[in-house]
């Protein structure tokens, strides 16, 4: 699995989460390959509702915060936290949405099945 994740997939920093890396070879790939990859993919995926429930929970924590803090600089410090954290929310959600699908075609050179993964 290990191979697979560094040969398929990138790790993100900042979402915390390896992300698929692999759209160019896609079509290329036989079935068992692909079938791997994507089940290590929705493994990966089962990660996002819990990482995007501890950044909602954060984003509270700083809402909270806003509103006891009368300071301004320390307000508008909150402010660009949580837009910071409301972005990788964002971007959590959007990963969650991509699902790659096997191909019946793997390893012929047909590419109609895969979207690039980037973004």
């Amino acid at each position: 699995m290990d191979t697979l994740l560094q040969k398929y997939f990138r790790y993100d920093d900042r979402i915390e989460l390896w992300v698929p890396d692999f759209a160019d070879s896609w079509p290329t790939l036989d079935l068992d390959t692909q079938s791997e990859i994507a089940s290590v993919w929705n493994s990966q995926r089962g990660e996002i509702p819990e990482k995007i429930r501890a950044l909602e929970t954060e984003i509270m924590q700083l809402i909270e915060k806003m509103y006891t803090d009368v300071n301004f600089e320390t307000f508008c410090q909150l402010n660009t936290d949580m837009i910071d954290l409301a972005a990788i929310v964002n971007e959590l959600n959007l990963w969650l949405r991509y699902i790659p699908s096997v191909t019946a075609y793997a390893g012929q050179g047909h590419t109609e099945s895969m979207e690039r993964a980037h973004f």
